[in-house]
């Protein structure tokens, strides 16, 4: 399916070019994009650990809307520090955005629809789970030299699979980390860690409790939430885009698309037309995201 829209390009040094959709230009370095007089859009899909060069880069040369493949960054420093204080000094906050797509998820709006509605009553706990094998990840590459498998270039399970952890922020804002466990424990040949499993808790009372599992070095495959509330309990399986009341045992919700198809399409028409940029991850909202994930590495345990 192409994408509509103008004059949209994206940097990447090593997508397929048959992973791009129809109608949007590849390029393999940021000279050949710096080249374009007409930019309006651009999307940077490098390694974690250079979008922050290149985001400045862009940005300094050219007036277009950027949208960053998560995570934005492979840690905060100064010079993430420093892009966010011009950002938002400069009023363009909107500008550069970060692409955890599950918010454009149907399913994962129908549950922040009820959590705002408070179908749920008092919140008690949510679970949230993703469970995928690297080694399956991009079919016939070799997984082993993957920015995935790499600590330099920004790889390891928290960075790659961070999108459960910008969505429990998204349905329920106030969330802090307070426990983690990261660790390697597959037999994959990677220097970063397959598996974590974080704790959260609200600020305020800590009330709910969050429970995030994430792997990348398992045989069975799964992706979920539950959220266990005061009036009812929520099952919501993102595979099969089902969602279930535990409670009465019934279906009350059923997406009609793959999570790939839907999620990327809609934040892909929604960048480029400015719809509903607050729905959008902001870069501030990035930078914590990766707060979160080094502060899992420094509690770990």
């Amino acid at each position: 399916m192409g994408i509509p829209g103008p004059n949209i390009h994206v940097l990447s040094r090593s997508a397929p070019i048959e992973s791009i959709p129809n109608g949007v230009t590849v390029h393999r370095n940021f000279d050949a994009i710096a080249a374009i007089e007409s930019i309006t859009h651009a999307l940077i899909c490098t390694a974690a650990s250079q979008h922050t060069d290149d985001v400045v880069a862009l940005i300094s040369k050219k007036k277009c809307a950027v949208l960053v493949e998560k995570p934005v960054c492979s840690k905060v420093g100064v010079e993430e520090e420093r892009l966010l204080e011009t950002l938002e000094i400069n009023d363009q906050s909107n500008r550069v955005m970060v692409g955890y797509n599950l918010r454009f998820d149907s399913g994962i709006r129908k549950l922040r629809g009820m959590i705002t509605k408070n179908s749920f009553g008092s919140v008690y706990v949510i679970e949230m789970a993703v469970s995928q094998n690297l080694q399956q990840w991009r079919p016939g590459a070799d997984y082993t030299k993957s920015v995935s498998a790499s600590r330099d270039l920004g790889g390891g399970v928290l960075l790659e699979l961070s999108h459960e952890i910008d969505c429990l922020r998204w349905l329920f804002p106030g969330m802090r980390m307070s426990m983690s466990k990261v660790e390697k424990i597959s037999d994959l040949m990677i220097d970063v860690e397959d598996f974590a499993h974080l704790t959260f808790e609200h600020e305020r009372n800590r009330r709910p409790l969050a429970f995030l599992t994430l792997d990348m070095g398992s045989k069975s495959f799964h992706r979920y939430i539950r959220v266990r509330g005061e009036f009812r309990t929520v099952f919501y399986d993102l595979l099969s885009g089902t969602m279930i009341d535990e409670c009465s045992m019934t279906t009350i919700f059923q997406r009609t698309k793959t999570l790939t198809e839907e999620t990327q399409i809609r934040q892909l028409e929604s960048f480029l037309y400015f719809q509903n940029t607050k729905e959008h991850c902001s870069y501030r909202e990035g930078l914590e995201v990766v707060n979160i994930i080094e502060a899992a590495k420094g509690i770990n345990g």
